[in-house]
């Protein structure tokens, strides 16, 4: 599975979220395991794809190296010298790039936590919203219920 078939199915989850008459189009209540589930898998799929980006990354850095190295040895002394220095310049270069794309895998990946922790941080205040709603809900019920049962007994007695 993909990050974005992951995502889908996130977005599934909140579509197919249980949906109570008292609660407008937009609200819906969702199971909290399911998320966290979803979330952890897609958390160990960036970081499996972290670790593959970053292995093929040295890999091809070490071929461009190994190859860099081979033709320096098949040319003179002065010119070897001269490109050795090259060498040095292209391997710091291209240690550079590979310091900068995993800093932009790194950024990447955290922004999509950071939404990810966002939208759960939504799902749990909506969650304690509609828990304080039942709560309330079901007070009025018991209340109800009390008035009724002491105005059959004030009739009875009459």
């Amino acid at each position: 599975m993909e990050i974005f078939d992951l995502l889908d199915e996130l977005v599934a989850q909140i579509l197919e979220g249980k949906r109570y008459l008292f609660m407008d189009a937009n609200h819906v209540v969702l199971k909290k395991d399911e998320l966290i589930e979803t979330i952890d898998v897609i958390r160990k799929m960036i970081d499996e794809k972290y670790k593959i980006l970053k292995t093929k990354l040295v890999e091809d850095m070490d071929s461009s190296l190994v190859q860099e190295v081979s033709s320096l040895k098949n040319k003179k002394r002065e010119e070897a010298y001269n490109e050795n220095n090259e060498a040095k310049d292209i391997v710091m270069s291209a240690k550079q790039e590979a310091r900068e794309i995993k800093e932009e895998i790194d950024e990447y990946a955290d922004k999509i936590l950071e939404n990810l922790k966002l939208t759960v941080s939504k799902f749990k205040r909506k969650l304690l919203k509609l828990d304080t709603v039942i709560d309330l809900s079901r007070d009025r019920i018991q209340k109800t219920a009390y008035y009724a049962d002491n105005e059959e007994e004030n009739e009875d007695e009459e």
